[in-house]
C-alpha cells in the first residue's frame, strides 16, 4: 500500500516538474515567447474580420508582455491600429475569471484610425462585429465581456477620425453642387475628403501624450465606454488647421458607438483655461459645447475661427451647438479687449446659409473698422475708422430689429453718431439696399461722406443732424416723415422739414416736400460751380421723380427782399447738370445771392433748356427778358438776351441793354473751346460816366467833396508873371495921361484861363466803343476803337481822346498788346498838358513804348524805348529821349538802360545833352545787397528847368555842376562829391555863388561849403557834421539821428538883400552881416554859440512904410538863448532898440 502511494507521488512530482518546465519554457523563452506571439496572434484574427499583426513579443508572459510593431487593419488593408509597441502587465488569475484587465500600459507612437464608409459601418464594428445572442447563455458574461486598463500612457500618439458627411437636404442639385465644391474648397473650415460612394469629415489629434489611470472599454454592468484622463496634451485638427494647442486635459469622458460627452473637463491652451461640459456625436458630427473660459486668448482659438484677433483677450462664457448645417454660437457675460478694443455683453449668433442674431446685448469701444474686415474677411467697410457705442439687436442683416446708439469717428472725414430704434435692413449687394420699418433715427450728426455711399455722385458735403421716421425699403420706396433736418456744409447751413423718400437702386427715384427754413444757396454752386451763389432762402421745395429727371417746382424768398420761382426738370444724377426750367424773378438783387454780385434789383422772366455748365461740353438754349431793373446805380429800362450754346460755340442771336444813358449791344459768335470759333461784334454808348462809379477802379472809395486834386502852381505862376508884365507895361504907357487927369495906377487883372482845381470824388463824361472779338474762349483776339470827351476821374480830366487797342492770341503765349492814345487838355495828378500821345506794345516779356507831351508852346517832352517784364529783373532800354524848355533841349546821345527788381536798380550809360558842353550823366549799381557803385555827374544845368518839369511856382534860376560817387553797400552807404552853383537868382534877387564838397559815410554827413560875390571874394563859408541815416534799405526809425552834430558858420560882410524873398514884413534890404556862429549838442538839443554884427543895414517896414537906414547892432546866441546888445538906427530921427 506504502509503495502503491509512493509511486502515486513519484509520478505526480514528475508530472509537476515537467510542467514547471514547460511553463518556462514557454514563458520565459523565446522560444515559448514566439510559440506565444503565434497563439496571440492566432486567438485575436479568430476573433477579428481583419488581420492582426504582432512583430514580436517580449517579457515574462507569467505577468506581463511588450507587444512589437502592432498593427491592425480591415480585409481590404485600410488601418485601423499602428503602434510601435504595447506594454502591458496582467495577472493570470483573471483571466481564469473571464475578465482582461491590465495594468501599466504604455502605448509608444500610436496611430489609430477610426473611419466610417458611406453605406457602411464603423471599421471596428467591422473588424469586431456585435453578433446577437443565439441563446440564453450567449448573454451570460464570457470571455472578454469585461476589459479594463489602468494607468496607461500614451507616447506620441495620432487619431483620425473620418465621419460621414454628406449636405443639407431639401435643396436643389445646383445648390448641393455648390455646397459640396465649397467644403471641398482650401477655404473650407471644415476638412472633408471625397470617399468611396460620399464624403467623410475628417477630425485629427496629433502628438497626443496622455496620462489615463482608468480605461473602462467594456463592462455588462455598464452601457457605454469611460476614460479617465489626469493628463493630456495634443494638437487637435477638429477643422484645418490651425490646430488647437492643448497643454492640459483632464476629465471623465463617456462614449459609445455613436457619441462622445463629458462634464467638467478643464483643458489648458497657451494662454487660456476652459471648463465645461459637451457632447459629440461622432456619426455626424453634431456637438453641443457649454464653456466658461478664463481668462480666454483670442490666439488659442484660431482653431475655432481663423480670423479672431492676435492679440487680446479675456473672459466670457460660451455655448456652441452645432446640427447638422445650423452652427449656434451664444457668448454671454464677455469682457474682451484687442489693442484698444474693449467688447462687453451678450451676443447670439446662428450660421446657416445665412446670419442670425440673436440675444446680442453689447457695449463697445474703440473697434476698428480694420479689426472687423480682419475678423470677417468678406466685410469691406468702405470707410475707415472707429466706432464706440450700445446695441441690442437680433435677427438677419436684412431684418434686424435694432435699439442702438453709434459712434463712427474716422480720422479724416469726420465723426458720425446715430442712435436707431426700430427695425432696418441691408442686403449684402452691391449698391446696398436699406429698408426700415418704424425705424426712429437721431442723427448727431451724420457726415455726408456717409450718404455718398448710396449717391456716389452727390457734390455736396458736410453733415447732417436732425431726426426722421423711416418706413419702407430703397428697393420700393423708402420714406422719411417726420422729418427735421439740419445740413451743415462750412459755414453753409439749411433747415428742411418735411417729408422725403428714395428709390435707391435701379433708377433712383426722390420725392422731397420740405420748407426750407432756410436754405443755403451757396449748395446750388455745388451742382453749378460756375453760379458762385451765397444767402439763405426761405420757402417751400419740392421735387420729384427720377434722380436723372426731377421735377421741380420752388418759390423762394431771397435775401433782399427777392423772389425767385423756378419750375421744371432737372438732372441731378448726370455728371453734367441737366435742366429744363422756366425761372421768374422780381426785386433781385445779385449782391445778396452771388458772390461779387453787384447791387440790383431785377425783374425778368425767362426759360433756359440744356445740360452742363462747363464752356466746352455744355449745351443751353437761353431766352431771358427783363423788365425795369437797376444794376447798382445803373437804372436798365430793358433787356433781352437770346442764344444758344453748344457744339462748343455760343451763339448770341442778340442781346440788347438799354437804361440810363447807356446802349449795350452784341451779337454773333464766339468759340467755347479751343477747337470752334466766332467772330463776335459789341457796342457801347456811355452818356455818363457818372452813372458807372461801381466799375471804374477807385471812383467808389468813399471822398468827401472838400478833397480836390489841386492843379500845379507854374501854369498860374506864369500867367499871373504876365498879367503884372502887362500890368505895369500899361502903367508905363499911361503914366502922362493919368497924371493930367489925376487918374489912379491901373488895376491888375488876374488871368481867368489857369487850371483849376478838381473834386477827387467828381465822375464825369462820355465814352464810345465798338469793336469785334474773334477766336474763342480759350484764344480769342479783341480790336476796337473808343472816344471820349469831357472826362473826370479821380481828380484827372480829358477834354477829348481817341484810342485803338488791340489784344491778340489772348490767353496763349503769344499774346500781344497794342493801344495807341491820343489826347488833347490833359489834367494828371495836378500836372496839365496841352497834348498827350501814347503808343504802347507788349509781347510778353518783351514791349515798346512811345510817349509825347506837350506844355504849351515853349515845353514838351518824348520817350522812345523799349522794356522788358520780369520776377526777377525789369529792364527799361531808352533809344530817345528829348525834353525841352524853350530854347533848351536835353537829348540822350546814345541808347541807354536802367534796369531794377529785387536786386535793386541798375543804370548804364544814361547821359543827356544840351549842346556842347551841357552834361547830365549816370552811370552804376545801387543794389541791394552787395557793394554799390554809382555815378552822377551834372555839367551847366539850369535848375529852372526842374521846376519847369515839376509844373512848380519856385523862382530859382542859376547853374548847377554837380559830381558825385556812391559806394559801399545798401545798408551802410558812401557818397563823397562836389558842387557848384552859380549865376542864381531866387526872385530876380541875385544869390551869392555856392562852391564846396559833401562826403557821408558811418551815417555822417560832412560839408564844406563857401558862398562867393561874382569877384571871387568869400562872403561866408559853413563846415558841419551832421547825424544822418542815409542807407538805402534796412532803415527803421527815423533819419535823423539823435546823435553829437557840429556845424559852424564864419561870415565876412555877407549880404542880407534876401530877406524879403522869404517874409513880407520888411522890403528894400541892403547892408551886410559879419559873424561866426556854431552849433554843437544834437539835432533834438543843439547847444548855439557865437555873434553876428550887423552892419549898415537898411530896411523898410512894409506895414508902415517907414524907411529905417544905418541900422547897426550885435546879436549874441549862448546855449539856447539868442541876445540883442543894442542896434541902433535912423528912421525920421534917432532910435535904439536893445
Amino acid at each position: 500500500m506504502l509503495r502503491r502511494l509512493f509511486r502515486l507521488l513519484v509520478v505526480l512530482s514528475v508530472v509537476a516538474i515537467l510542467g514547471v518546465v514547460a511553463a518556462f519554457l514557454v514563458t520565459n523563452t523565446d522560444f515559448g515567447r514566439e510559440r506565444s506571439r503565434r497563439f496571440v496572434v492566432d486567438l485575436l484574427n479568430a476573433q477579428t474580420h481583419g488581420i492582426v499583426k504582432v512583430d514580436a513579443m517580449h517579457g515574462n508572459l507569467l505577468s506581463g508582455a511588450t507587444l512589437v510593431r502592432v498593427s491592425i487593419t480591415d480585409s481590404a488593408g485600410h488601418p485601423f491600429l499602428k503602434a510601435d509597441s504595447i506594454s502591458l502587465q496582467y495577472v493570470l488569475r483573471s483571466f481564469l475569471s473571464q475578465r482582461l484587465d491590465f495594468d501599466n500600459v504604455i502605448v509608444y507612437h500610436p496611430d489609430v484610425v477610426v473611419a466610417r464608409l458611406p453605406g457602411a459601418e464603423w471599421n471596428y464594428r467591422i473588424l469586431w462585429p456585435a453578433t446577437p445572442p443565439r441563446a440564453p447563455s450567449d448573454t451570460l458574461p464570457g470571455w472578454g465581456s469585461t476589459v479594463r486598463l489602468t494607468n496607461v500612457t500614451v507616447i506620441n500618439g495620432f487619431v483620425t477620425v473620418r465621419s460621414l458627411w454628406a449636405p443639407r437636404a431639401g435643396v436643389s442639385a445646383r445648390v448641393r453642387d455648390s455646397i459640396i465644391a465649397d467644403v471641398l474648397s482650401a477655404g473650407s473650415r471644415l476638412y472633408i475628403n471625397e470617399a468611396k460612394g460620399g464624403y467623410q469629415k475628417v477630425v485629427t489629434l496629433e502628438r497626443v501624450n496622455a496620462k489615463v489611470p482608468f480605461v473602462r472599454w467594456a463592462d455588462p454592468r455598464f452601457k457605454s465606454r469611460y476614460v479617465q484622463v489626469s493628463a493630456m496634451a495634443m494638437d487637435a485638427f477638429p477643422f484645418r488647421p490651425p490646430a488647437a494647442h492643448v497643454r492640459a486635459l483632464t476629465g471623465n469622458f463617456e462614449f459609445n458607438d455613436d457619441s462622445l460627452w463629458w462634464k467638467g473637463a478643464h483643458a489648458q491652451l497657451p494662454g487660456s483655461a476652459m471648463k465645461g461640459d459637451g457632447v459629440y456625436n461622432l456619426n455626424n458630427g453634431d456637438m453641443r459645447l457649454s464653456l466658461a473660459v478664463t481668462p480666454a486668448a483670442f490666439a488659442d482659438f484660431h482653431w475655432l475661427y481663423p480670423h479672431f484677433p492676435t492679440s487680446g483677450g479675456g473672459n466670457l462664457a460660451m455655448t456652441v451647438q452645432w446640427k447638422g448645417v445650423t452652427q449656434d454660437y451664444v457668448i454671454r457675460s464677455a469682457d474682451l479687449r484687442t489693442g484698444a478694443a474693449h467688447f462687453t455683453g451678450d451676443v447670439g449668433v446662428t450660421m446657416t446659409d445665412t446670419v442670425f442674431f440673436h440675444d446680442a446685448n453689447v457695449r463697445f469701444t474703440g473697434v476698428t473698422t480694420k479689426q472687423i474686415e480682419d475678423a470677417a474677411p468678406g466685410i469691406h467697410s468702405p470707410r475707415q475708422g472707429v466706432l464706440s457705442g450700445r446695441a441690442k439687436f437680433s435677427g438677419t442683416p436684412k431684418r434686424m430689429t435694432l435699439d442702438a446708439d453709434v459712434t463712427f469717428a474716422t480720422a479724416t472725414r469726420g465723426t458720425n453718431r446715430l442712435a436707431a430704434i426700430g427695425v432696418v435692413g441691408f442686403t449684402p449687394t452691391k449698391p446696398v439696399v436699406v429698408s426700415a420699418r418704424d425705424l426712429h433715427v437721431r442723427l448727431a450728426p451724420l457726415q455726408i461722406d456717409i450718404v455718398k455711399l448710396l449717391f456716389p455722385t452727390l457734390p455736396i458735403g458736410g453733415t447732417l443732424s436732425g431726426t426722421a421716421t423711416l418706413n419702407g425699403s430703397g428697393a420700393q420706396q423708402l420714406v422719411a416723415t417726420n422729418l427735421d433736418i439740419v445740413h451743415q456744409d462750412g459755414r453753409n447751413i439749411s433747415h428742411a422739414v418735411g417729408r422725403a423718400s428714395v428709390h435707391t437702386i435701379g433708377r433712383q427715384t426722390m420725392d422731397l416736400d420740405v420748407d426750407a427754413q432756410p436754405f443755403a444757396l451757396a449748395e446750388l454752386t455745388k451742382f453749378a460751380p460756375t453760379l458762385l451763389l451765397k444767402g439763405l432762402a426761405h420757402g417751400p421745395v419740392h421735387a420729384h421723380g427720377p434722380i436723372d429727371a426731377m421735377k421741380v417746382d420752388t418759390r423762394l424768398s431771397l435775401p433782399g427782399g427777392g423772389q425767385f420761382g423756378l419750375t421744371g426738370t432737372v438732372d441731378f444724377l448726370s455728371k453734367d447738370l441737366g435742366y429744363d426750367v422756366v425761372a421768374d424773378a422780381t426785386r433781385l438783387d445779385l449782391s445778396w445771392v452771388m458772390l461779387f454780385g453787384p447791387v440790383t434789383s431785377l425783374n425778368l422772366a425767362g426759360r433756359a433748356r440744356g445740360r452742363g455748365f462747363k464752356p466746352a461740353t455744355m449745351y443751353s438754349d437761353l431766352e431771358f427778358t427783363f423788365g425795369p431793373s437797376s444794376i447798382d446805380t445803373i437804372g436798365v429800362d430793358s433787356a433781352f438776351v437770346r442764344a444758344r450754346l453748344a457744339n462748343g460755340v455760343a451763339n448770341i442771336e442778340r442781346a440788347h441793354l438799354q437804361g440810363s444813358g447807356t446802349k449795350i449791344d452784341l451779337s454773333g459768335q464766339l468759340g467755347l473751346d479751343s477747337l470752334h470759333t466766332g467772330a463776335l461784334t459789341y457796342a457801347v454808348v456811355v452818356d455818363s460816366l457818372s452813372r458807372f462809379a461801381r466799375f471804374i477802379p477807385g471812383a467808389t472809395s468813399p471822398t468827401p467833396d472838400t478833397v480836390i486834386v489841386k492843379p500845379r502852381p507854374r501854369i498860374a505862376y506864369e500867367a499871373l508873371r504876365r498879367a503884372r508884365a502887362d500890368s505895369a507895361r500899361t502903367a508905363r504907357e499911361t503914366e502922362v495921361q493919368r497924371a493930367i487927369a489925376d487918374l489912379p495906377p491901373p488895376q491888375l487883372k488876374l488871368p481867368t484861363d489857369v487850371p483849376r482845381a478838381i473834386p477827387k470824388g467828381l465822375l464825369a463824361g462820355k465814352l464810345r466803343a465798338n469793336g469785334t472779338i474773334t477766336g474763342s474762349l480759350d484764344r480769342f483776339s479783341l480790336e476796337g476803337s473808343a472816344t471820349g470827351d469831357s472826362l473826370v476821374i479821380q481828380g484827372n480830366s480829358v477834354r477829348r481822346f481817341s484810342a485803338t487797342y488791340s489784344w491778340l492770341d489772348a490767353r496763349t503765349r503769344k499774346s500781344t498788346v497794342n493801344a495807341a492814345l491820343r489826347a488833347d487838355t490833359v489834367s494828371a495828378y495836378g500836372f496839365a498838358f496841352d497834348s498827350l500821345a501814347g503808343d504802347l506794345s507788349y509781347l510778353a516779356p518783351n514791349g515798346t513804348l512811345a510817349f509825347r507831351v506837350r506844355q504849351g508852346t515853349q515845353r514838351d517832352y518824348g520817350l522812345n524805348g523799349d522794356f522788358t517784364i520780369d520776377k526777377a529783373r525789369n529792364e527799361l532800354r531808352l533809344k530817345d529821349v528829348a525834353l525841352r524848355f524853350d530854347s533848351t533841349t536835353w537829348k540822350t546821345t546814345r541808347p541807354a538802360t536802367i534796369r531794377f527788381g529785387a536786386a535793386g536798380v541798375e543804370v548804364v550809360n544814361l547821359e543827356l545833352r544840351d549842346g556842347p558842353s551841357r552834361r547830365i550823366y549816370a552811370n552804376g549799381l545801387l543794389p541791394t545787397k552787395g557793394t554799390a557803385n554809382f555815378d552822377l555827374q551834372v555839367t551847366d544845368f539850369a535848375v529852372e528847368n526842374v521846376a519847369e518839369l515839376l509844373q512848380s511856382d519856385l523862382a530859382v534860376t542859376g547853374r548847377l555842376n554837380l559830381d558825385a560817387h556812391v559806394a559801399g553797400t545798401a545798408e551802410d552807404p558812401s557818397i563823397a562829391g562836389k558842387l557848384d552853383f552859380v549865376k542864381g537868382t531866387y526872385n530876380e534877387t541875385p544869390v551869392p555863388e555856392l562852391h564846396g564838397t559833401f562826403a557821408y559815410a558811418n551815417k555822417q554827413l560832412t560839408t564844406n561849403v563857401s558862398a562867393m560875390d561874382t569877384t571871387g571874394k568869400v562872403l561866408a563859408s559853413v563846415k558841419g557834421t551832421v547825424p544822418i541815416d542815409l542807407a538805402l534799405s534796412g532803415v527803421t526809425g527815423s533819419r535823423l539821428l539823435d546823435l553829437p552834430l557840429s556845424v559852424s558858420l564864419a561870415s565876412d560882410s555877407l549880404p542880407i538883400g534876401l530877406i524879403p524873398q522869404f517874409t513880407g514884413a520888411v522890403t528894400d534890404v541892403k547892408g551886410s552881416a559879419i559873424g561866426n556862429v556854431s552849433v554843437a549838442g544834437t539835432l533834438k538839443k543843439p547847444v548855439l554859440k557865437g555873434d553876428v554884427t550887423l552892419r549898415e543895414v537898411q530896411f523898410r517896414l512894409a506895414a508902415t512904410g517907414a524907411l529905417l537906414e544905418h541900422v547897426n547892432g550885435r546879436v549874441r546866441m549862448t546855449g539856447d538863448s539868442v541876445y540883442v546888445d543894442s542896434i541902433p538906427g535912423i528912421a525920421n530921427g534917432p532910435g535904439r532898440l536893445s
